[in-house]
């Protein structure tokens, strides 16, 4: 054993390379692990031994291919918009969570819409740059590729878990729900083509751009677009006008002096057919809004409401898709887009689209990166983390380290 007294250094190990799978996990799958390891969190509906024990099998999985550093499971907003649903249960929530994202966590959805964006815009500078870069690292905080003994700095970061923000996400959710609602509602009246509902969502967010991009520099807003715009789009706009000043530094240059020629360019391509069409988000969203009201038309007639989580779940698909390995969906979403043409467009990304009913699909997909993992990986493991003998994730030291505010 080296001394520090005596100036010897540890032996500095040599660790292998390694590229780990993103897997990204509902939150009814870290829900429903963190009810089966704590049963007292179940409400009056009790899970069956069988689905308990299933539950906690994937768990166990997941840990130890996370220990393995073959996998990891980023934490994302929409994980906290759900969460904060339950005050018994976000504790425990929160140190799955970390634990299994090892610090890692994709950005807010609109910082990745202009990611992408921005690399399209590149693209449209310059055709030998990518329309678009599926590596996550580049829509996260935290290192995803980095070797890893505990998530030591996930206890250093509360992810906003700030319990006075609970109650304004849950109005803010409940707002959401009745205005989406709302719009199934006129859905279901108005009957319209998939095709043709594809093309009206797809132009809403262009058309917002747009506005942003003329009230940005001074330039007139044609009323009807102002009247177009669903109040839905309007989120967060001071984002959008950065997003719109980015793009416009980008085809400038960085001049400070505003170039009406340039500016026209910047409007053709914000109001264009190809950025609509090529942008990945921007390609998911209209289209999973337009499988939905494909289902609002066939219920007309019939008292249905939107799910609770529908908008929540397009929203991660859309934004967090394009960059995973796997996601795990419910059983409405998953035949959803094994229909087209929302299964056409999944065929253009990596992911595979995994129903959390089917545990056992999951479980398989986890068994065989444990196959294939290196023997250099396996042999350094061991030799950096020793043990990988199961571990209780709400245990005493685990919930100090993972479950303390960043003020704590």
């Amino acid at each position: 054993m080296p001394d520090p007294n005596r100036g010897e250094k540890p032996e500095m190990i040599s660790l292998p390379k390694i590229e780990k799978k993103v897997i990204y996990l509902d939150q009814h799958v870290i829900s429903s692990m963190a009810k089966a390891l704590r049963p007292e969190l179940q409400r009056t509906q009790k899970m069956e031994t069988r689905i308990q024990e299933d539950w906690i099998k994937l768990f166990r999985k997941l840990d130890r291919l996370r220990r393995l550093q073959m996998i990891v499971c980023p934490f994302s907003m929409h994980h906290r918009r759900e969460s904060f649903m339950d005050d018994r249960i976000y504790k425990y929530l929160k140190t799955l969570y970390k634990r299994l994202a090892n610090g890692v966590e994709f950005f807010e959805p609109l910082k990745v819409l202009s990611i992408q964006v921005m690399q399209y815009a590149r693209h449209h500078l310059d055709h030998s740059q990518p329309a678009f870069i599926d590596n996550p690292q580049t829509v996260v905080l935290g290192t995803i590729n980095s070797w890893e003994r505990y998530s030591l700095k996930a206890g250093m970061q509360d992810y906003g878990w700030k319990p006075e923000g609970a109650e304004l996400m849950r109005k803010q959710n409940a707002e959401s729900h009745r205005i989406f609602q709302e719009i199934y509602e006129r859905w279901k009246q108005e009957g319209m083509s998939i095709e043709d509902r594809i093309e009206e969502e797809s132009q809403g967010f262009s058309k917002f751009l747009l506005q942003k991009a003329r009230e940005q520099f001074g330039m007139p807003i044609e009323p009807q677009l102002a009247q177009q715009i669903e109040v839905e789009m309007v989120d967060d706009q001071h984002a959008y006008i950065k997003l719109v000043d980015d793009v416009y530094q980008l085809f400038s240059g960085g001049s400070a002096i505003i170039n009406p020629s340039l500016l026209r360019h910047m409007i053709d391509f914000l109001a264009g057919d190809d950025l609509r069409k090529q942008v990945p988000t921007i390609r998911i969203e209209p289209l999973l809004w337009a499988t939905l009201a494909r289902q609002a038309a066939a219920a007309k007639g019939r008292k249905e409401e939107i799910d609770h989580g529908d908008f929540n779940d397009i929203g991660a698909i859309a934004n967090i898709l394009p960059y995973c390995d796997v996601m795990t969906v419910d059983r409405a979403w998953h035949g959803r887009l094994r229909e087209n043409p929302a299964a056409q467009e999944m065929k253009n990304y990596r992911a595979k689209i995994v129903s959390r009913s089917n545990l056992q699909e999951i479980m398989e997909y986890l068994d065989q990166i444990e196959r294939e993992t290196p023997n250099r990986v396996l042999e350094a493991v061991q030799e950096v983390c020793g043990s990988l003998e199961e571990e209780d994730p709400f245990g005493e030291e685990e919930m100090k380290l993972y479950s303390k505010s960043v003020k704590d």
